[in-house]
């Protein structure tokens, strides 16, 4: 039997409450904070959930940050900017339920991320997707994806929205 997923946004209607990451913090956050964080435009929440059912069984969250250009990789800052701050999304959180870690929802979810970034990037100055991994083993699974660390805080990471528009095609 194949089954259908969906990526949609965070409605009123999913159901939250037995979502279980195994971190706390990111299940706190779909459970707890992600509808004020909707209903106070401090992000975008979009959540997986099988076509039919309304349990969150994934999601991540963006938030418009700004880098300053001091903090970005060398050779990875754009030139000629006049003022310190650099537009980014920010990739607040991104969780998978246990029972289906393992089999390609993180990186699907990471995705649509990306595809979200660059598609604000078309309407507004988005240079990169910035995310903080949670430790080193997640920092290095974002590294293989082509983030990179910022030298002065190495579990932020970054990557230019070029790159992301150029793996998209």
């Amino acid at each position: 039997m194949v089954v259908q997923i969906v990526i949609e946004p965070l409605g009123r209607n999913h159901d939250r409450a037995a979502f279980d990451s195994g971190e706390p913090r990111v299940d706190n956050f779909i459970r707890l904070t992600a509808r004020k964080h909707i209903t106070e435009s401090l992000a975008v929440v979009r959540v997986v959930v099988v076509a039919g059912d309304r349990k969150v069984i994934g999601y991540h969250s963006l938030g418009a940050h700004s880098l300053d250009v001091g903090d970005i990789p060398s050779g990875l800052a754009p030139k000629g900017r006049p003022y310190p701050g650099i537009g980014a999304c920010s990739l607040g959180f991104i969780g998978v339920h246990r029972p289906l870690q393992g089999k390609g929802l993180g990186r699907l979810l990471l995705r649509d991320a990306m595809r979200q970034t660059v598609a604000a990037a078309e309407h507004g100055g988005i240079a990169f997707l910035v995310l903080d991994a949670i430790d080193d083993q997640r920092a290095g699974f974002y590294r293989n994806l082509g983030f990179v660390p910022l030298p002065s805080q190495p579990l932020r990471m970054v990557i230019p929205t070029a790159t992301m528009r150029a793996a998209m095609g």
